[in-house]
């Protein structure tokens, strides 16, 4: 039999080489889109996530000051100040976002200040357990506030060198104290030393609260304080260090007066800055437990072994004080005294020039804190209680503008009541400049000890009033609620509320695809006060705010409003006939904050805010 073989040949399993690219490129595809498609869902989480932090702060913004606006009391008066930020002769100088900006742009600094009533702490830290300062009334302020430029020259330990040693008595005005290159204005470039101020994403919004308070001699006082003994000695009147005085409350600094310019006192025999403590009774407006011989361990005020030295003022510019002595009452009576007798804050002692140890430019030597109190208290002088009454708005209101400057935390020179020049903001850091303290910059013993916690308790206040990082800008806008019946349908502002405040224009008037100066002048949206308008229908006469009257052609000029005053100008009990300063119906606050992770981003948000009514 015949048969035939069949062979079978298996192929086995796998790729040719062409197929293998084939595969290789489609997976390669595959890859791409899929990285595109994550990476764009990546993106937007990411993006999503930092605008959901950034909208979270705007809205934390939105409910803290709605809360303080509810507090706001119509028994004082409430303070705008529209800027630009400048430099130290007041022109407006061009702010960059960050590094990667080249030319800038004219950014607002603007500043709130009103009163408030409530339950107000101090954000000091106690130095003794169960003792601090607190108060039911208070001015409170928004600005944008000023680190101070690192000081590296001079020993970090000295008290000179307030960069790593703040102190209630730093006007924030320089690092050298001798030298105008040194100022660390918002936007200015870096001089001699570098500016932490000069970029606006550095910038932070701060919330300053003054507490309103006066001295309470029956305040109970430990009977021991850092060896303090609460009780009179032969030699010492110990028992005086423990109480509340001037320049003291609640064992914590406190400026002596609301207005900067009357923060000074002074001493013609010895040069200025006392009354001093010493054996025996003090001076008259108290004792200071917060000179900074004492603050770095030096010893205690009025040690017998101590040299003499002077009193100090304490200014809320400084970051570390915010207490100051007076009530609504007597804040509102004082500025209308001042404003009434022709004072102004250049009458007095203000920390005008560089140094920041120096008492001033005055203008009167005689005319310090002393005197005021010497004319307030002494009814034969041209300063008292009768003359907040004779105050004219309308012929004064150059001098009530200077003083409700002068009571705000920043400084403000006065000196041309049309044109005010700012000099300096609240100081604060992202953290303190010093972290540990060592062992012997402070003495063994109790005066040390106390110093120690002064020095520490000045460094936490540092950051204590920030608000918001990273606000680029801050505009504060008012309005009376009136619209503009001349518009026609179809304008953008037809039926809208007229809003005053610096020539700004809120669109690119132009279209060349920036809002700039350009706009502001051209077309401005925003329009300053125009002084006493005419008589609305059954309205009182209103002199309806403090403004400069000053053109909108000078859009880059800061402006100021202040608002709650009233002027009888006839029978007390018929308004009609009075000259009045109202108040706003709302106020509009415009800040915009840089994205934390984008050098180059800016989102901006916008809040209205109904003004209180008489009962508020």
């Amino acid at each position: 039999m015949s048969g035939t073989t069949a062979t079978i040949r298996v192929r086995r399993g796998g790729f040719t080489i062409v197929e293998l690219l084939i595969a290789i490129g489609v997976l390669a595809l595959v890859s791409i889109g899929l990285s595109v498609i994550f990476g764009s869902i990546g993106s937007a989480v990411s993006e999503g996530r930092r605008a959901s932090a950034i909208n979270s702060a705007a809205q934390r913004i939105e409910n803290q000051i709605r809360a303080d606006l509810e507090r706001l009391t119509r028994d004082g008066y409430m303070v705008i100040a529209q800027r630009y930020a400048s430099d130290e002769f007041g022109q407006v100088i061009n702010s960059r976002l960050s590094t990667r900006d080249r030319d800038g742009r004219p950014r607002r600094a603007d500043e709130l200040m009103f009163f408030a009533r409530g339950d107000f702490t101090s954000m000091r830290p106690p130095l003794v357990s169960g003792v601090q300062a607190t108060s039911n009334e208070a001015a409170v302020y928004y600005g944008i506030g000023q680190k101070r430029p690192a000081d590296l020259v001079t020993d970090p330990d000295s008290y000179l060198n307030l960069f790593f040693n703040p102190a209630p008595h730093d006007s924030n005005r320089g690092v050298t104290r001798t030298s105008a290159n040194d100022f660390a204005l918002l936007g200015m470039p870096s001089g001699r030393v570098g500016n932490p101020n000069e970029f606006a994403r550095d910038w932070s919004l701060l919330r300053q609260v003054t507490l309103l308070a006066s001295p309470e001699p029956t305040r109970q006082t430990p009977q021991e304080v850092f060896g303090l003994l609460n009780r009179q000695s032969e030699f010492l009147n110990e028992s005086f260090f423990l109480r509340d005085t001037q320049r003291q409350i609640g064992f914590q600094p406190a400026s002596r007066s609301l207005f900067n310019s009357l923060g000074w006192s002074a001493d013609t025999a010895f040069g200025g800055g006392a009354p001093r403590p010493g054996r025996g009774l003090p001076g008259p407006d108290g004792a200071s437990r917060w000179r900074v011989h004492d603050l770095f361990g030096s010893g205690l005020v009025g040690a017998p072994s101590l040299p003499l030295s002077w009193t100090w003022p304490s200014y809320r510019v400084s970051g570390v004080v915010d207490v100051a002595i007076g009530t609504i009452a007597s804040i509102n009576n004082q500025i209308r005294s001042l404003a009434a007798a022709g004072r102004t804050p250049n009458d007095y002692a203000f920390p005008r020039t560089y140094n920041p140890f120096a008492p001033g430019r005055v203008s009167n030597p005689n005319a310090t804190a002393d005197a005021f109190a010497a004319d307030w208290l002494d009814p034969t002088f041209g300063i008292g209680q009768a003359d907040a009454v004779n105050l004219n708005i309308r012929t004064q209101y150059r001098f009530l503008r200077a003083w409700a400057l002068d009571s705000m935390p920043s400084l403000w020179d006065t000196r041309d009541l049309n044109r005010p020049v700012y000099l300096a903001g609240v100081r604060y850091e992202d953290g303190p400049t010093r972290l540990v303290f060592e062992g012997s910059e402070f003495p063994n013993n109790d005066a040390g000890r106390l110093g120690r916690a002064i020095a520490e308790a000045n460094q936490e206040m540092l950051g204590s009033q920030v608000f918001v990082p990273r606000v680029t800008e801050f505009i504060v806008e008012w309005t009376y609620g009136y619209v503009d019946p001349t518009l026609a349908i179809g304008d953008p502002d037809f039926k809208q509320m007229r809003w005053y405040g610096l020539p700004r224009a809120t669109r690119d008037t132009n279209n060349d695809g920036v809002v700039d100066s350009t706009d502001h002048l051209a077309d401005p949206d925003i329009e300053r006060y125009p002084g006493t308008l005419p008589l609305q229908p059954g309205q009182p006469t209103f002199e309806r705010v403090m403004a400069s009257g000053l053109p909108n052609t000078n859009w880059f000029d800061p402006d100021f409003a202040v608002f709650g005053f009233v002027d009888p100008n006839g029978t007390p009990n018929n308004q009609s006939d009075d000259v009045r300063v109202p108040w706003p119906k709302f106020i509009r606050i415009t800040m915009s904050l840089a994205d934390p992770e984008d050098l180059s981003t800016e989102r901006t948000f916008q809040f209205v805010f109904q003004v209180p009514g008489e009962r508020g």
